[in-house]
C-alpha cells in the first residue's frame, strides 16, 4: 500500500479528482486517505473489525480534509462475494486494493478466497 500511495501523483486536479474509487480490503485505509487527498471520491472497504481503525486513519489525518481538491473517504463494511447488489448499483471508475492478503492464511490462488473476490469485482465494474 505504501508503495502505491508512493506512486500516485499528489496534485489537486490530476487524472483521479472527481474519480469514483472502491478500495477492497482497505487494511489501515492509506490506500485511499492518499486518493482521496488528490479528490478521488473513494469507498474503504473491509471486514467489520478493522472499520472503526480505517475511520480512526481517516480522523488522524483532518488537515488533508482541508485542502481544495481533497476528498474525505467514506467506509463500509464488505466482505467479499456477499451482499455485492450495492457494488451493482454504484459506479466505480475504478476498483484498487493493496496488501489483499494480509490476514493470515489466505491464499488469492484458492478456490475459496478467489471466487468471492472476483464476484465483487464483477459486480463493481
Amino acid at each position: 500500500a505504501i508503495s502505491l500511495e508512493n506512486a500516485i501523483s499528489f496534485r489537486c486536479g490530476g487524472s483521479l479528482a472527481g474519480k469514483r474509487v472502491l478500495e477492497l480490503g482497505g487494511g489501515t485505509g492509506v490506500l485511499g486517505i492518499a486518493l482521496g487527498a488528490v479528490g478521488a471520491e473513494v469507498v474503504i472497504t473491509d471486514l467489520g473489525d478493522e472499520i472503526k481503525h480505517i475511520e480512526k486513519n481517516i480522523e488522524r489525518n483532518t488537515a488533508l480534509w482541508d485542502m481544495p481538491c481533497a476528498q474525505r473517504p467514506s467506509v463500509r463494511e464488505h466482505s467479499w462475494g456477499l451482499d455485492t447488489q450495492w457494488l451493482a448499483d454504484a459506479h466505480f471508475d475504478y476498483v484498487v486494493g493493496a496488501d489483499l492478503l494480509y490476514f493470515g492464511g489466505w491464499d488469492l490462488t484458492a478456490i475459496d478466497t478467489r471466487e468471492p473476490l472476483l464476484r465483487s469485482l464483477q459486480a463493481s465494474l
